[in-house]
């Protein structure tokens, strides 16, 4: 049984998967057959391809911060109910869970209950912020599979068994492809300048951060006509709720009608597929990036960023008491300080988006600096073989 609630975590899940079943038959060890395997559970398009069968679509849970949970908490209680009773009809030889704590922990008590090991792949960010629910985690998880070295010796030392995988990441982009390549790919001439507007994967991310990536869009372009915008559909978000976002920002942009058409013709919506954010950000001089799983994909790929985030008011409130980090983007935490700036809640304006903008647009030392900076990225994140690593602590906790 396979649990992972967001896009990243059911890229990740479906990769581990498709690792799983492609496991020789014969290993030094004892492990299971490779094939037929059943696996079921919660996810989303990628899950569903890799020959997941979904209970549960984790599509309609996509939501973001402590208020839009409490929203929709009838609404998760009903899924883990429906995924309580498939896991104690079928019983699974294994859960595997994919970050999504807060609900996936609640399965795992399921799971320890009926005597069904549980592998946790990424683990949840106690570094930063929630250090007390260690211990709970060490009781319901039989192995960590974490993503940073850092977070491994953080779970040995609280009595976990964990396993530092790497990021699936690494393997996943194509980290060879070059900004010539990219550029052709997308059809866009080498001298135009082109920024990669990344505003999330979850819709509360589109409505939040949408208008302030196009208002500084259309300030940018009213001062430079000749530069153009590349903005990548994540899987997760349907066609319509993007166009729609993208047209009510550009509504409400307040600038001349002139520079909002000029706006609307500079920017262009990419439709998933074919690696096409990373070709996006390859192609890009510059990326304006959601905090997240993104930030470490645009670092991999080298493209200078600005980093941008903003939360409800009530869930920023509590995350600024919660949190014992300075920095939130991932790229920032795995180089251990700050590479890229972050522009956060307040700080996030449309001003201050087009000030950093125009700042790396016309400075080559400071984009090459970052570049450089950036380069250290792909040293912590591991060799690139994150989900056969993860298939393989799949073999070994079934039972043989």
């Amino acid at each position: 049984m396979i649990c992972a609630g967001e896009a990243s975590g059911d890229a990740h899940a479906a990769h581990a998967l498709q690792a799983f079943l492609a496991l020789p038959c014969s290993e030094p060890a004892p492990m299971p057959a490779p094939a037929p395997v059943e696996a079921f559970g919660m996810g989303g398009a990628a899950l569903l391809a890799a020959g997941c069968e979904l209970v549960v679509d984790n599509r309609d849970l996509s939501v973001i911060g402590f208020v839009d949970v409490l929203i929709n908490y009838p609404r998760f209680l009903s899924r883990l109910a429906k995924l309580r009773r498939a896991m104690t009809a079928r019983r699974p030889e294994l859960l595997l869970i994919v970050d999504y704590p807060d609900f996936n922990l609640k399965l795992a008590d399921t799971a320890r209950e009926l005597d069904i090991p549980v592998l946790m792949y990424v683990a949840p960010q106690v570094w930063a912020w929630r250090a007390g629910r260690i211990p709970d985690i060490v009781r319901r998880v039989n192995h960590l599979a974490v993503l940073f070295p850092f977070e491994r010796t953080l779970w040995r030392d609280a009595g976990a068994q964990a396993t530092c995988v790497g990021h699936p990441m690494v393997t996943a982009l194509p980290l060879t492809l070059d900004r010539e390549q990219a550029r052709r790919r997308l059809s866009i001439d080498e001298a135009t300048p082109l920024i990669a507007l990344l505003p999330g994967s979850r819709p509360g991310e589109i409505r939040r951060l949408m208008p302030l990536l196009v208002g500084a869009a259309a300030r940018l372009v009213a001062e430079r006509p000749a530069l153009r915008f590349v903005l990548p559909r994540a899987a997760s978000i349907e066609a319509t709720v993007l166009q729609a976002a993208l047209g009510n920002a550009l509504a409400a942009c307040e600038v001349e009608p002139a520079t909002r058409t000029a706006a609307m013709e500079a920017i262009r919506i990419l439709e998933p597929g074919d690696q096409g954010t990373a070709v996006a950000l390859k192609a890009a001089d510059l990326a304006i990036v959601a905090s997240g799983t993104a930030t470490l994909e645009t670092g991999l790929l080298g493209t200078p960023m600005i980093v941008v985030y903003r939360v409800a008011a009530l869930n920023a409130l509590l995350m600024r008491r919660l949190l014992k980090i300075r920095d939130i983007a991932l790229v920032n935490i795995v180089a251990g300080r700050r590479l890229v700036p972050e522009l956060v809640q307040e700080e996030a304006t449309v001003d201050a988006v087009v000030r950093h903008a125009k700042h790396l647009l016309d400075d080559d030392e400071a984009r090459a600096a970052m570049r450089a900076d950036l380069s250290i990225i792909r040293e912590r994140l591991g060799d690139g073989d994150a989900s056969h690593k993860v298939a393989e602590l799949m073999a070994k906790l079934m039972p043989s």
